[in-house]
């Protein structure tokens, strides 16, 4: 597959077809990727169509906040966001004056850490033309496991690393999918069948 979003859940369908018995398995798969939390206090009015995030002023505000950070990253970050491997994503604009709640999604592969993650975005608020109050605003690692917002399967652990996190299955479920730990946990029934919801037995 190309041309993904890391941080994105997509819905993989296989049509699968033997002896004129067609077979359709659809499934919820999410690309892996690092998050920041970034949270960013702009000093300017209010306006209540801001809470509406399908309001042409929620959208007109998002794309002029995406755009003054954008422009201002360094090259290296620009071809990032430019290859898909890097996104600012608007989750709510908030009264306080303006609070901007987004995250930053990158892919695993880009060699970036939360440090130059943290200076870099910040320097672009601090040139943007946006009236930012930067001492009130925080980019951290998001916390996956924590929000709930993960993909690991629910007969499996979640372990938080850095602005990412990993998943194992628990102890008596087998990983169908042992590429991607954590996320197809199935308990072996006798007949050879599996069930992802029985529990494993205690002897």
């Amino acid at each position: 597959f190309t041309d993904l979003y890391p941080g994105v859940s997509y819905t993989l369908t296989v049509e699968m077809t033997s002896c004129e018995k067609k077979k359709v398995i659809s499934k919820v798969i999410t690309t892996a990727a690092r998050i920041y939390n970034l949270e960013v206090y702009i000093q300017e009015v209010f306006l209540p169509a801001y809470e509406n995030t399908s309001s042409p002023e929620f959208q007109s505000m998002s794309a002029k906040f995406k755009s003054e950070i954008e422009k201002n990253l360094p090259a290296q970050f620009q071809a990032y966001i430019k290859s898909n491997a890097m996104r600012v994503v608007i989750n709510a604009i908030r009264q306080g004056s303006v609070i901007v709640d987004s995250e930053i999604v990158t892919d695993l592969d880009i060699p970036s850490n939360t440090s130059s993650i943290q200076k870099s975005f910040l320097k672009a608020l601090h040139k943007s033309t946006l009236e930012v109050d930067l001492n009130q605003t925080h980019i951290g690692e998001a916390n996956a496991c924590l929000q709930g917002t993960d993909s690991c399967s629910a007969n499996a652990t979640c372990s938080t690393e850095g602005a990412s996190y990993t998943c194992a299955c628990l102890e008596g479920f087998t990983d169908l999918s042992p590429a991607v730990p954590g996320r197809d946990c199935y308990v072996t029934i006798p007949g050879g069948t599996t069930s992802p919801s029985t529990a494993p037995s205690s002897t």
